[in-house]
């Protein structure tokens, strides 16, 4: 019975310790670094009590990946896939069950092809993001798995929907990254189509499960967005911007979104003012994003700014000169 009272306290404490991180790692107030301190700290509890315990390796995990979100916002990617790589190798020297649980493994798999994504490597970004998009397709195999023993986890089947649906939608992001970088007009076909049906996977998986409003569909239709504008489906690319500015909670979001319509408009040869004004509006909330986010818009915002030129093209480097 006390061995049972002090489990339990002990996941609640890391829990309560990565909520609370992942709390102040999002919105006005964000502190990624006191962030980061507590996703270490419930990684350094469940090391203390690991063995004495038994604990399920999967706390480690979920501390683990969310320290390595805190250092790719940071736009910290050595960092962020040392912290990766190690809960990696933990699992490596783990006994292999049958009933193993898998979703601290698939947010490990999920967090490396999101490193992989907005911090790619520069030397070889296409191979990378091939791996990084074998990954979240690996991430989402294993959610898909955990959904069929939902028991065994460590989060409720409504969580593992949720990370399913996202893992979706983080499939079509990369996808579409190898898009723009395929050498074919076959290559580039086939990494858009994979991007669409992802985002559209996403989309229905959450419209389907009941949800109407939150950011996680938010983040949902601002895929699509992306994905729509890129294969020129211009109409429907401003009907889901237009949704997710109804739904959108996060600051992040809403100061992302004039560089979604500049870069919508700009697309869709819409006059010069028209893309500019949208630019006015980003250039003036942009303090709100991470160092990860910018990274995440860099090509096409430097090439904006080219394109658009005057004042744009000097206020625009500027934010990648530090």
């Amino acid at each position: 019975m006390a061995h049972e009272h002090l489990e339990k306290k002990i996941i609640g404490y890391i829990n309560d310790l990565n909520q609370t991180g992942l709390e102040l790692s999002e919105g006005a107030e964000r502190d990624l670094n006191e962030a980061q301190n507590l996703h270490l700290g419930a990684h350094a509890v469940f090391k203390s009590f690991e063995t004495k315990l038994g604990l399920n390796l999967d706390y480690m995990a979920f501390s683990a990946a969310n320290m390595a979100y805190c250092l790719r916002q940071k736009g910290l990617r050595d960092a962020a896939m040392e912290v990766l790589t190690t809960a990696f190798d933990a699992y490596e020297k783990r006994i292999t069950e049958d009933n193993d649980s898998q979703c601290g493994f698939a947010r490990l798999l999920e967090e490396t092809g999101l490193v992989r994504r907005f911090n790619t490597n520069p030397e070889d970004p296409f191979t990378d993001l091939q791996q990084g998009l074998n990954e979240e397709e690996m991430a989402a195999a294993s959610y898909e798995e955990a959904l069929e023993s939902p028991d065994i986890e460590i989060i409720s089947k409504e969580e593992i929907t949720n990370r399913l649906n996202r893992t979706y939608g983080l499939v079509s992001m990369v996808a579409l990254e190898l898009a723009r970088l395929g050498d074919t007009n076959e290559e580039v076909n086939h990494f858009k189509q994979t991007a669409l049906k992802y985002c559209e996977k996403e989309v229905t998986g959450r419209e389907s499960a009941g949800e109407n409003s939150g950011q996680a569909l938010a983040n949902a239709y601002h895929t699509m967005a992306v994905v729509n504008t890129d294969l020129e489906n211009f109409v429907e690319a401003g009907e889901n911007l237009d949704k997710v500015e109804k739904l959108t909670t996060s600051e992040r979001t809403k100061a992302t979104l004039p560089f979604r319509r500049a870069w919508l408009s700009y697309k869709a040869n819409e006059e010069r003012p028209l893309t500019a004004n949208h630019l006015d509006v980003f250039l003036n909330g942009v303090n709100d994003l991470t160092e990860g986010d910018k990274n995440n818009i860099k090509p096409q915002l430097l090439e904006l700014g080219d394109r658009i030129g005057g004042p744009y093209q000097e206020k625009i480097s500027s934010l990648y000169n530090n």
